[in-house]
């Protein structure tokens, strides 16, 4: 009886530990491991795509020549565009091209407290999810066209973040394409090395561009999607013409918006579409 009880109890233990085991090795169930082309979707949408909070640089149009008219031309909606008023105060380093314009206003009140709310750190943040759709797409479940649209997805989207980054933090391409540009990171893993500015050249050629070119070969040859909120052709070959005119690479740039039209995109006529506009 003594040995019936003593194998009964040791089984039970086991069947407990066993649950407990298995209890801990739950998945949390507020997170999602992404392993399907529509996860990995779902995730550049939500952590590689800017939206309408960042990258946020706004800021930019104060930096203009025509700074003047958000300065001076007071209007019914915005009474505050005028100078010597509170907005104008706030924004002067800004339009005065201050070396503190990222971190003290007008009034010399700190902004952007923490690293992570700069405009800089917000690119990073976006390109970091790219990156991480980038690294494990190929892996993902589904077809192959859905795996070639993800991953031309976010490879166009990186490239957008960093044509901006670099042509907001570095000289211009034209100008100067030697000069110190941003750190390029192409991978998610986290590194606590220190990653050294690659030059304007380098992001251009090795990065936008090659980044643009294979988006627009993985894409090309699926289906056009519209109006689902997310990059497609036409939009990667007018970024590509964009980036080719910057580079003052003029016969590329007309071919890639010569390849836009044929997929549907048309010029706006300004000469007779201003009173529409």
């Amino acid at each position: 009886m003594k040995n019936k009880i003593f194998i009964l109890g040791a089984i039970m233990g086991s069947f407990m530990l066993g649950s407990c085991g298995d209890f801990l090795e739950e998945e949390s169930q507020s997170e999602v491991i992404p392993k399907t082309t529509s996860d990995f979707s779902e995730l550049l949408l939500g952590t590689g795509y800017p939206d309408e909070s960042a990258p946020s640089f706004s800021f930019l149009s104060l930096m203009y020549d025509d700074c003047a008219h958000f300065l001076t031309y007071a209007s019914p909606w915005d009474p505050e565009g005028t100078v010597e008023t509170a907005n104008a105060i706030t924004q002067f380093p800004i339009y005065s091209w201050q070396p503190t314009l990222a971190d003290y206003d007008g009034y010399d009140s700190e902004i952007n407290e923490t690293a992570s709310s700069t405009t800089y750190a917000q690119f990073y943040s976006k390109i970091l999810g790219c990156n991480a759709v980038l690294d494990y797409i190929d892996e993902a479940i589904g077809t192959q066209d859905d795996r070639d649209r993800v991953k031309a997805e976010a490879l166009a989207v990186r490239a957008l973040l960093y044509f901006q980054l670099v042509n907001i933090y570095g000289e211009p391409y034209n100008y100067n394409k030697d000069a110190l540009g941003v750190p390029v990171r192409l991978i998610s893993d986290l590194t606590e090395k220190n990653i050294e500015r690659s030059t304007v050249g380098y992001i251009y050629e090795e990065v936008i561009l090659k980044d643009l070119l294979e988006a627009a070969r993985l894409l090309d040859p699926l289906p056009i999607m519209r109006k689902n909120f997310r990059i497609n052709q036409p939009a990667i070959h007018i970024l590509l013409s964009r980036v080719y005119l910057y580079m003052e690479n003029y016969k590329e740039c007309i071919a890639e918006v010569e390849k836009a039209e044929k997929q549907g995109i048309e010029l706006l006529n300004m000469v007779n579409n201003l009173d529409v506009i």
